[in-house]
């Protein structure tokens, strides 16, 4: 796997909390259904720094939506201006950087994916341009597992194939690893995982996070109280990963795994870092063909990718800000980056030949960094105003 610079998202994790004169989002969010009989249908995705938008068709128009199984089913605030979907419950979400939003939960009438209606589906509106990293992505809304919940899944991430069908016989002629999970008021799926001698559960399964693991500090410390894992590299600046766009500090951790197991099944050179909960993200997930069967609750994973983890990196995270637009938000101990002098806030000039001077730098850097490239040229400016250019090659921190 080629690793550039990380740009870091978790849109997936929300706890929410109802006040309203109505219903409880948790009744809210139970409501819907899907069309009776029989269906296997097949849906193609894109690939958009390494989440998945599959097409959803609403009141005869395409959109764009996130497919994310660590999150419920949201529109966007543009949407519910064009569609004006009944309001059905008020309350706020706290998104992966623990920021609360007030929002309003909406009855969507009918959703297509693919051929296969969904009826009456609970979604909550927001503004998905707040973080200028979800707004790159250009989604009109999220496919959540309140959603997803009233049939079964696989998902083909390598192949950007997604299918989803209501006969369990499609997931058991393929069965190879199953996992069993737990399900909390969202419908999310948790799993547990063994870190050597440690158990850690509620690992929650996030096509929204396109990182490995995230372990809340309490897992973490476990990790290495027990030495599970040998050498941590510290991780300071800023995070902008939850769907708010709000900015908060950070002082993080990352370590690389030499295997991780569930039952019989054992997951190699896993690298893990610290956040506010415990996520498996696509970095993993894209390992596997993974099913998901809700009537079960079991999680299905098909090997098709064992290549060899290259986990070297420039050593630093981007953000962007009206003030500073393009800026970099963090930077990694022992990094190339630190090594180099660069450290958070510093804004970003320019990158190579792209040059930031544009409401679409992010974009056009998001854009950039897909493509692989071992060693790049910053041009920068330190807090004092004074410029400064740095030459970083890829480096591996363990």
């Amino acid at each position: 796997m080629n690793r550039t610079v990380i740009v870091s998202l978790l849109v997936g994790y929300f706890l929410l909390f109802s006040q309203s004169c109505t219903q409880s989002w948790t009744k809210a969010i139970q409501k819907g259904k899907i069309q009776d009989g029989s269906f296997f249908e097949i849906i193609y995705s894109e690939n958009e720094n390494g989440l998945l938008i599959v097409p959803v068709e609403i009141d005869g128009e395409k959109y764009r939506f996130l497919f994310d199984t660590g999150a419920i089913l949201s529109i966007s605030e543009k949407v519910q201006k064009k569609l004006n979907f009944k309001t059905v419950s008020r309350g706020h979400i706290i998104d992966s950087d623990s920021h609360k939003t007030r929002v309003k939960y909406v009855q969507v009438d009918t959703l297509f994916i693919g051929k296969i209606p969904f009826f009456e589906q609970t979604a909550f509106v927001t503004d998905l341009d707040k973080n200028p990293v979800i707004a790159c992505m250009n989604i009109d809304g999220i496919i959540g597992s309140n959603l997803m919940r009233h049939c079964s899944w696989a998902i083909d991430y390598q192949n950007n194939q997604i299918a989803l069908f209501n006969d369990t016989i499609n997931l058991l002629s393929n069965a190879g690893y199953q996992i069993p999970f737990r399900s909390d008021n969202q419908y999310s799926q948790l799993l547990q995982f063994e870190f050597g001698k440690a158990k850690l559960k509620n690992l929650k399964l996030d096509y929204g996070s396109n990182g490995s693991i995230t372990l809340p500090r309490k897992g973490f410390e476990v990790l290495k109280q027990h030495e599970i894992v040998e050498k941590t590299a510290k991780v300071s600046g800023y995070s902008q990963s939850g769907i708010s766009g709000k900015v908060s500090e950070l002082k993080g951790e990352l370590a690389l795994a030499d295997t991780i197991k569930a039952g019989d099944l054992k997951i190699p050179e896993v690298e893990i870092k610290t956040g506010k909960s415990g996520l498996l993200g696509t970095e993993v997930l894209s390992r596997f063909i993974v099913s998901i069967d809700f009537k079960t609750q079991t999680i299905f994973l098909e090997p098709v990718d064992d290549t060899f983890r290259d986990y070297s990196t420039f050593g630093f995270n981007v953000g962007y800000s009206d003030e500073k637009q393009m800026y970099v938000m963090q930077v990694v101990e022992n990094s190339s980056a630190e090594k180099a002098g660069v450290t958070p806030g510093m804004q970003i000039l320019k990158v190579d030949s792209l040059l930031f001077n544009s409401n679409s730098a992010l974009c056009d850097f998001i854009q950039y960094n897909s493509l692989p490239k071992e060693n790049i040229t910053l041009e920068l400016l330190d807090k004092s105003g004074k410029r400064e250019k740095v030459d970083l090659r890829k480096t591996k921190i363990f």
